[in-house]
């Protein structure tokens, strides 16, 4: 059964069934306790009317066969008869043996039709009492109906001939009846007045009965509707919660207990696994490998901000992605599927679009548990790794090249003294000054490798003092002064301010500017220039080499400060050097403290800027 509220169709409460059901079996059984006693008070009132009928049917009878007898005195016998009918309000009919009324105190007999046909007349013709209860022809009234015979007196008797309830024994031939009635109306509305106020005692006796019984069941039930309000509240997961003394102290008291030590124990279990939630979550946080959970229905359990960020996807999209389960990227689409059919770890690895161009490696691991199937991937970035590895193998190739060919040189030339041009007078020396030249670029390389090594590996130990840098950028460019003028190259040094002191070394800023300066000269073609500036950027020291060189192609500023890497291999090996001089200088500043940059343009030169903190 449901009850309309608010518009909303709910359950019927059992209370209220019970009650209902109570209801009505209190009024029904009071319902029929008032059918039955109106039924026994209807037949007791037939019957005193009855009494009452026959009582008055004694009384008149003497008279009546008085004035019946021969002679008939019909205006004696009506006199009497309307006269008790006054008195009475009982209406007395008399008729002869063949049915003819003699007088009706109700109405003119000769308008009357034979009445013997008559129900109770017909029994009293049989020397019983004739009784009926019908709707009177005459008054169309209903009424109770008493008939006796009327017999003639014995000459012994000296006055009437009475008759009892069940009959009459007497003999003699009927010179007449008489009827006695009365209308059943005024009982009927008595009886029907006395049933409608027990009706409605019966009525108002099941609803105060009811009442107590609601008042009683609620007081009853009123703990145990709160400990079902503190239930609903612990399943949307509260648990604090107090009971009301009433539950506390009520016969509801175990389960109210009950339900506290319930809320208490689920409260310390939801805090254990919120600090493991909080402890997994900042764990998952912390870690720079994305990690991503997948249950069989190919939907995120969990997932991190790394898995986010080398993803590339949206946050929401890990979080509802009941449309498309296998966000965000086919590749991890594809290995979870592998890892849920195989039943065994499934490995990729796969280079992202531009323009945050990256490698990532993924391995999705399957596991099965008590509670079911799932796929855990954990992705990494191996960009820096792969770059390592691609920077080791072109280290090699171009470590290999540079110490090959000044080792070749060397071979050559000393071949050729070997197969008789020792004897050359003439070019036996130039053959040797090249393979002292090669020689010197030789070692020259290894040392330059060594210190790159010290340098790198922390090795070297740095004298950290006050530096001028306008007092070491003037002294090597002075260094580098013939040489630019040998090429026809401008070398000059601009300071915005007089003096720039920065805390770092002074060999290790000279060694720095050489290699900046070398390479600016050696690039730069006649007639060009070569400035060195000296300024204070923010809390920083700053030495920029400027040169209208040939310039370095934006593809190139990331890797020209590697060992060894060239950006024309032809043109350097014209121009000489080792090809460790960018990488000592990235290495010299950054073990300094600082910071170093490149701008460059194809035909415009190139910006070198050394950052150093400031003293």
């Amino acid at each position: 059964m449901f009850a309309i509220k608010n518009g909303d169709i709910k359950p019927i409460s059992y209370i209220t069934k019970l009650l209902g059901l109570y209801f009505a079996l209190q009024l029904i059984l009071g319902l029929a306790f008032v059918l039955i006693a109106a039924s026994q008070n209807r037949r007791l009132s037939e019957s005193r009317l009855d009494h009452e009928l026959f009582t008055a049917a004694n009384g008149l009878l003497p008279s009546v066969r008085d004035c019946v007898e021969k002679p008939l005195d019909i205006s004696e016998l009506s006199r009497i008869i309307h006269g008790f009918a006054d008195q009475t309000s009982i209406r007395v009919t008399v008729i002869d043996s063949k049915g003819v009324v003699l007088v009706d105190s109700s109405r003119d007999a000769a308008q009357m039709e034979n009445h013997l046909t008559r129900s109770e007349f017909r029994d009293a013709s049989t020397g019983a009492v004739g009784k009926a209860m019908r709707m009177s022809e005459t008054t169309k009234l209903e009424h109770q109906y008493l008939a006796v015979a009327i017999r003639p007196s014995a000459s012994t008797a000296g006055g009437g001939n009475p008759t009892n309830e069940k009959g009459s024994n007497e003999q003699g031939p009927i010179i007449g009846y008489l009827r006695v009635s009365i209308p059943t109306a005024p009982f009927r509305a008595q009886l029907w007045g006395l049933t409608r106020t027990a009706s409605l005692l019966a009525v108002v006796s099941a609803l105060v009965v009811t009442f107590t019984m609601f008042l009683f069941a609620n007081s009853l039930t009123a703990p145990l509707r709160e400990l079902l309000t503190v239930a609903k509240g612990i399943a949307k997961g509260n648990y604090d919660q107090r009971m009301s003394t009433s539950a506390s102290h009520s016969d509801w008291a175990p389960l109210a207990e009950g339900m506290e030590q319930m809320q208490k124990v689920l409260r310390e279990r939801e805090a254990e696994l919120v600090e493991q939630r909080d402890r997994l979550e900042s764990v998952l946080m912390s870690m720079n490998e994305g990690v991503i959970s997948y249950d069989t229905q190919r939907h995120v359990l969990l997932s991190n901000r790394a898995a986010v960020e080398l993803l590339g996807a949206d946050d929401i999209a890990f979080k509802e992605n009941h449309e498309n389960p296998y966000l965000p990227h086919a590749t991890v689409q594809r290995c979870v599927e592998d890892a849920f059919v195989k039943h065994e770890a499934v490995s990729r690895e796969w280079e992202t679009a531009e323009p945050d161009k990256k490698i990532l490696s993924l391995r999705a691991t399957w596991l099965s548990r008590h509670c079911g199937e799932s796929v855990v991937v954990v992705i990494h970035d191996v960009t820096g790794l792969r770059h390592l590895e691609t920077m080791r193998r072109d280290f090699v190739a171009n470590a290999s090249h540079e110490l090959k060919t000044p080792l070749a040189s060397i071979k050559a030339y000393a071949e050729t003294l070997r197969l008789g041009a020792i004897h050359d007078q003439g070019n036996r020396m130039r053959f040797v000054e090249r393979i002292e030249q090669q020689a010197d670029r030789l070692h020259h390389i290894i040392m330059d490798l060594l210190e790159l090594t010290r340098i790198e590996s922390g090795q070297t130990i740095f004298e950290i003092v006050d530096v001028e840098l306008t007092t070491v950028a003037t002294d090597r460019a002075a260094t580098f002064k013939d040489e630019a003028e040998k090429k026809g190259i401008l070398l000059k040094v601009e300071h915005a301010v007089p003096s720039v002191l920065v805390r770092a070394e002074t060999q290790g800023v000279a060694t720095i500017l050489d290699n900046l300066i070398s390479n600016a000269i050696r690039y730069t073609p006649t007639g060009g220039s070569v400035t060195i500036q000296v300024s204070i950027e923010k809390t920083m020291g700053c030495l920029v080499v400027i040169d209208n060189g040939p310039g370095i192609a934006p593809e190139h500023h990331e890797r020209i400060f590697e060992r060894f890497y060239r950006v024309d291999k032809a043109r350097s090996a014209d121009v000489g050097g080792t090809g460790l001089g960018l990488s000592i200088v990235k290495h010299l500043a950054q073990s300094l403290g600082g910071t170093v940059g490149l701008t460059s343009e194809l035909g415009k030169g190139s910006r070198f800027v050394i950052k150093l903190p400031m003293a």
